[in-house]
């Protein structure tokens, strides 16, 4: 069962990409399509929710709810754990359902210093000690083989036909 859409009623108004965008995003696209997503987005662009809309997806690939999750940051949780962060629930969301073994889909590749940023593993547990593992487990460090998507007809995770020509 796929999960409810959390901006089913935006609509053109909102704004001249992300409306015909997430109609796109929520009735025709697919799992390298939220892909794509995941990789490019401006985080500063959209609501947390659209991210826990696509992990929650039954055929979300692994690789795209790790680069979601390392994304979000998990490791600015664990070194300030009772921060107030905006992708708090998303984090906890992507950590609980990965242990669940809830992804099952594994077509996609995944690279941390890739598909999110460096970081460094040994300074944050310096930093941390064994909260590392609790807030980054292991299972969730490493890289996946697979597929590698075409990222170059893309804008900020979105199809470039969903921005105005000047923008293309």
């Amino acid at each position: 069962m796929t999960a409810e859409f959390p901006f089913a009623a935006l609509d053109d108004e909102e704004g001249e990409v992300e409306g015909p965008f997430y109609r796109w995003l929520s009735t025709e696209a697919g799992p390298d399509d939220w892909h794509r997503f995941a990789l490019g987005a401006n985080w500063d662009m959209h609501e947390p929710e659209i991210f826990e809309w696509i992990v929650k997806q039954p055929d979300c690939d692994k690789a795209t709810a790790l680069t979601l999750f390392w994304k979000a940051q998990p490791e600015y949780l664990a070194e300030f754990p009772d921060a107030d962060v905006e992708h708090r629930s998303l984090i906890a969301m992507i950590r609980y359902r990965w242990a669940e073994g809830v992804f099952e889909r594994a077509e996609l590749a995944f690279d941390a210093d890739r598909d999110a940023w460096p970081l460094s593993l040994d300074t944050l547990r310096a930093d941390v000690g064994s909260r590392i593992d609790q807030a980054l487990p292991p299972a969730m460090r490493q890289a996946l083989p697979g597929r590698r998507l075409d990222l170059s007809q893309d804008i900020e995770g979105i199809p470039s036909r969903f921005w105005p020509e000047e923008l293309r």
